[in-house]
């Protein structure tokens, strides 16, 4: 063994040994607590979505923010579809967008297809605007973002890609 030649023993016993082993311990152990309890991240790195319905994309925004989620558990969204016109139902529409917030691609998505949308104390909850009221405070992102949702309609509300009558749902 080397030995510097002014260097002192800093720790002469196992007593000193093991109070700097826990010392170390604690840190460690509060650091994976930390990350265990990490916040969940509210941005979408990108979002792509094609011809999708509301209820197909509710249900993919849910599993993206799965894989967000430390825990793995995501947001919890409900959509109560008692109350949606045939439209808003079965409609489909695309969105491609970078570094999307959450809360942003709701409030555009509500505005977009004119749903209301709530946060209750377990759940973010859509249904339509004469249930509960559409969100009000709007940030320039989710404006930016409604613009960028293209609906697949035409006028007389046959949906544009599959040609499904979408006021009575029949195929034409």
């Amino acid at each position: 063994m080397t030995t510097w030649p002014h260097a002192e023993p800093v720790l002469k016993s196992s007593a000193a040994y093991s109070i700097l082993l826990a010392v170390l311990m604690t840190n460690i152990l509060c650091s994976f607590e930390a990350a265990a309890h990490k916040e969940f991240s509210p941005v979408f790195r990108r979002i792509e979505f094609h011809r999708i319905t509301l209820a197909d994309a509710l249900q993919e925004i849910q599993k993206l923010s799965q894989q967000d989620d430390l825990a793995g558990k995501g947001l919890n969204i409900v959509l109560l579809p008692e109350g949606l016109n045939p439209i808003q139902t079965n409609a489909r529409f695309s969105l491609v967008a970078e570094d999307v917030e959450y809360f942003d691609l709701f409030d555009a998505i509500c505005h977009r297809l004119g749903l209301g949308c709530r946060m209750d104390p377990h759940a973010l909850v859509f249904a339509s605007a004469n249930q509960i009221a559409q969100p009000h405070a709007r940030s320039e992102a989710s404006v930016k973002l409604a613009r960028q949702i293209q609906l697949h309609l035409t006028l007389d509300g046959s949906d544009s890609i599959t040609g499904a009558d979408l006021k009575s749902g029949a195929r034409q």
